[in-house]
């Protein structure tokens, strides 16, 4: 349901303008609102555009307004004008900014003599509007439609923003903040000088961002209530930190066979990158596909994420009960976090060698096929299978992240996998290394044979169906 806003427009008239939320609509309020009180005191002159020619140059403030089923291409506003509204009624974007053949206008909005940048308001209801913009304090509000907005210099600002419709917003120069409300869906073309923040505000929102082969893409979206649900896709070296908050997020993050894009997905506090970050907690759920980057799942559990299939691109984190991580190349780090998870390595008995931590959780582990994986034992319980396929020709090593747990590996093979004791955390030391016979008396294996490993750091480690013998610790 549409939500009208209104300013005063030229001849004492009341411009109405269609919003599709009632957030947005009421930021835009505010706004115009302080649009209509210059207006009524004087300082600022509304010009209803006629639908052809140039606007004038106002004796002190201009606006400018634009109405009808015609479209319109205003072209290059004059200095001093501080506000465009756009209530048109068709399904072609009103044109602003733009000189004749597209090039860009000598004094595009905002613009002063002396290279000084002025506030401009600008907002645009369900038919769309294209705009280009160089004020350093622009607020734009668009009601849905189709939207093209261009930030076209290195000092311009804007804050966007954004109802259903379809948005193209480029941000290669200047500093761009987003604000998507429900139904709202874009482009963000990122890269160059600029830098954008994206708001998701709640309900469903997709994103799609471009970077540029000029260094990435400074872009963060951060996301908004619980319930709320957001779909990124990160292509052409888009560098996207995300943080979803209490929302819910799908990732694609190599999208069409593009992998050059990165992201990192995370809430809360940790090291990253020699670092430590700080960001609201994330306490919804991911659903991640071709990720290449770092991504911690959400507090909420129910986490499904997948790295790309580029060699040693990806971290997976999970984030709580319910998790599933899939690993789709060699060298990728997957990670389990708190609660019951499991970790896939790649079944394609020609890849191996990527690592897997355990939590304090519950964690069951399907090292990659090939073997030569590194499994890093945690506080919780643990049950690792080395490799998919049961018998690997390359050698899984093991070690202790974090001392005290109980963990089973259905698949160690004497002789070649290693145990490093030494390289554990803390150093601990091998307080025994007992063999049980097939059927022995106080067997923890029952019916089969196997090895029990306890260290000094109450770690207990059990290989099925295998004797590990002093040789195959380190």
């Amino acid at each position: 349901m549409a939500t009208n806003v209104t300013v005063l427009g030229a001849s004492g008239s009341t411009v109405t303008i269609p919003f599709t939320s009632a957030a947005n609509a009421a930021a835009a309020q505010t706004a115009l609102y302080k649009i209509s009180q210059l207006v009524q005191a004087s300082v600022l002159t509304q010009y209803q555009y006629p639908g052809t020619g140039t606007v004038p140059a106002p004796a002190l403030l201009g606006g400018v307004v634009v109405s009808g089923a015609t479209p319109v291409n205003v072209g290059a506003l004059p200095t001093n004008t501080w506000s465009m509204v756009n209530n048109a009624d068709n399904a072609v974007p009103t044109v602003v900014g733009l000189a004749g053949g597209g090039t860009v206008a000598a004094t595009l909005p905002g613009t002063t003599v002396v290279g000084a940048f002025t506030p401009m308001t600008v907002a645009s209801g369900t038919s769309g509007i294209m705009f280009l913009n160089v004020s350093s304090n622009a607020e734009v509000y668009l009601g849905g439609g189709n939207n093209y907005i261009y930030e076209r210099d290195a000092a311009a600002k804007a804050v966007i923003g954004v109802d259903a419709g379809t948005s193209y917003i480029e941000a290669q120069m200047g500093a761009t903040t987003i604000n998507a409300f429900d139904g709202a869906g874009m482009l963000v073309q990122a890269g160059g000088t600029g830098s954008t923040l994206i708001n998701a505000q709640g309900g469903q929102t997709s994103f799609w961002v471009y970077g540029d082969t000029s260094g990435g893409a400074a872009v963060t979206l951060t996301g908004a209530s619980a319930g709320s649900k957001i779909t990124y896709v990160g292509t052409n070296h888009a560098s996207t930190f995300l943080n979803p908050g209490a929302g819910d997020i799908t990732v694609f993050g190599s999208f069409g066979g593009d992998s050059t894009g990165t992201a990192t997905l995370f809430g809360g506090t940790a090291a990253l990158g020699g670092a430590t970050v700080t960001a609201p907690a994330f306490t919804g759920a991911a659903t991640v596909y071709g990720g290449t980057g770092y991504f911690a799942g959400g507090t909420g559990g129910a986490n499904l994420m997948h790295t790309s299939t580029v060699t040693a691109s990806t971290t997976l984190v999970g984030g709580h009960d319910g998790d599933t991580l899939y690993n789709h190349a060699a060298g990728n780090f997957l990670i389990s976090g708190a609660g019951a998870e499991t970790l896939f390595g790649v079944q394609d008995t020609t890849t191996g060698g990527s690592n897997f931590q355990l939590s304090s959780g519950d964690t069951t582990v399907f090292g990659d096929a090939l073997g030569g994986n590194h499994f890093f034992l945690g506080a919780g319980l643990g049950l690792i299978e080395g490799s998919w396929a049961n018998t690997h020709a390359i050698a899984n090593y093991y070690s202790v992240a974090n001392g005290g747990g109980s963990t089973l590996v259905t698949d160690f093979i004497s002789g070649l996998d290693k145990f490093s004791v030494s390289l554990s955390a803390g150093a601990p030391s091998v307080s025994s290394l007992t063999y049980y016979a097939a059927g022995a008396g106080g067997s923890p294996f029952g019916s089969h044979d196997g090895t029990a490993l306890v260290l000094s750091d109450s770690t207990k480690v059990y290989f099925y169906d295998t004797q590990v013998k002093t040789t195959d610790l380190s």
